[in-house]
């Protein structure tokens, strides 16, 4: 894309048959050696062609960001190893209850169990919605071998895990390998903690999608609301349901205003809410939602054709720091810009707060998308330092990077707990929280 030629299929190379090549022999084969050869000398070429996107600012905050994330990262995430004794236990009791007859993950074994062919885990939860016992069974049974499986990649001699980070996402999202912090199963935040000469210090950016789409759209409806303070979430349901809306009316709208800013179709999101929330509707009820709101964000509804028009014509796009891309799938044409701009203010926050934080005798040791948890001894004075730089540094990267957008003034405000574990902060149990705004 960038040489507007393919060297490989000049010379007659199929790259993919080389991907799938021996390259372990002694001797390696004379296509082999041209790929390779194509390889190190286009690379200066390659080179000469985007050597000038090392003075674009969003190539500058990767650096400084994979910087941070290169000392951050050897720090690791502390594991709390009796909750996590005490969570595999409860998972193989309740499996011990449920006492499947088969083995839950093989199909050829629960398809004539459930009496469907339909076990994969859609297929599950729609079974089980139904009244079919048998299949949520096996759902809840794979669900905790799973989750017992992350479990014992956990169990490790220092009582810490360890990823590598990197934005290597096409939106510039950090991605995380070896262990993958950044996908740690929601229901094993409990197991991370700290001894009781150490506290975790945890923030986020609340409804960071929702308003960043608001700087870049400017939807007139999302915008008001986001600066009168109110919950869109629930505004939607009201809009959609009536005043007296359901718990499960604003999960379905939640799902709805996170789903549908990228064009998402009907049959996604039935997936979505019947995965996630246990919910299902038929596609006519989920359609008829779709064009609620799109009446209600005309403004993000017309951004979206806007970029369906980009894509179909071939047209890159760039994120406001200007990070170039072009989609694979329509869906990613529209996500990228919106999902990029929230990794670069993310990014840019944790650039910010990075050495302070170092300099306070305390480490950063995760960063998941939007929220980051640092480590600090058990002093109230360091730990409430800390909390102020984490959050200070959060407003500060929000301000800054709005005025790369075209909406500057949709406000944005984050906590900050301190506690002694991951879990406990998130259902509201901490020494204490801290509020900034910006």
């Amino acid at each position: 894309e960038v040489l507007s030629y393919d060297p490989y299929s000049e010379t007659g190379i199929d790259k993919a048959e080389m991907h799938k090549a021996n390259w372990d022999k002694l001797v390696l084969e004379p296509k082999q050696l041209l790929y390779a050869a194509i390889d190190v000398f286009y690379l200066f070429h390659l080179y000469d062609k985007i050597k000038h996107e090392e003075q674009s600012l969003s190539y500058k905050v990767d650096i400084k960001a994979l910087r941070c994330a290169l000392d951050f990262q050897r720090n690791g995430f502390a594991v709390d190893m009796d909750k996590l004794t005490e969570l595999y236990s409860s998972n193989n009791k309740k499996i011990r209850e449920i006492n499947l007859p088969i083995n839950a993950n093989s199909y050829k074994q629960v398809r004539p169990y459930i009496g469907s062919d339909q076990s994969n885990d859609l297929g599950l939860a729609r079974l089980a919605i139904m009244g079919n016992e048998k299949a949520a069974n096996v759902r809840q049974t794979r669900k905790l071998l799973k989750l017992n499986s992350f479990l014992n990649k956990f169990d490790t001699p220092d009582g810490r895990i360890y990823g590598y980070f990197a934005p290597s996402a096409r939106s510039g999202r950090f991605t995380c390998n070896n262990q993958n912090l950044e996908q740690l199963p929601r229901k094993s935040k409990g197991v991370f903690g700290v001894k009781e000469d150490r506290r975790l210090v945890f923030s986020d950016y609340p409804q960071l999608e929702l308003r960043t789409i608001a700087t870049i759209t400017g939807d007139p409806v999302l915008c008001k609301l986001l600066r009168n303070g109110e919950d869109p979430h629930n505004y939607v349901a009201d809009f959609t349901f009536g005043s007296d809306f359901t718990p499960d009316h604003r999960q379905v709208t939640k799902t709805e205003n996170f789903n549908l800013l990228y064009g998402g179709g009907a049959g996604m999101l039935q997936s979505i809410l019947l995965a996630d929330a246990n919910i299902w509707l038929e596609l006519e009820e989920i359609q008829a939602l779709i064009k609620k709101w799109k009446r209600l964000f005309k403004g993000i509804a017309q951004w979206q054709q806007e970029g369906i028009k980009a894509y179909k014509k071939g047209q890159l796009w760039q994120t406001p720091f200007g990070r170039k891309y072009m989609g694979i799938l329509m869906t990613d044409h529209l996500n990228i810009k919106n999902q990029g701009f929230g990794a670069e203010i993310a990014k840019l926050a944790m650039i910010y707060m990075h050495d302070d934080i170092k300099a306070l005798e305390s480490k950063l040791c995760n960063f998941i998308h939007d929220s980051y948890i640092a480590e600090t001894p058990n002093d109230p004075e360091i730990s409430t330092k800390v909390a102020t730089v984490m959050g200070e540094a959060m407003m500060e990267a929000w301000t800054e990077a709005c005025k790369m957008v075209r909406i500057r003034d949709i406000p944005m405000h984050t906590e900050v707990a301190i506690g002694s574990n991951w879990g406990d902060i998130e259902k509201g149990i901490y020494d204490k929280k801290l509020t900034f705004n910006a």
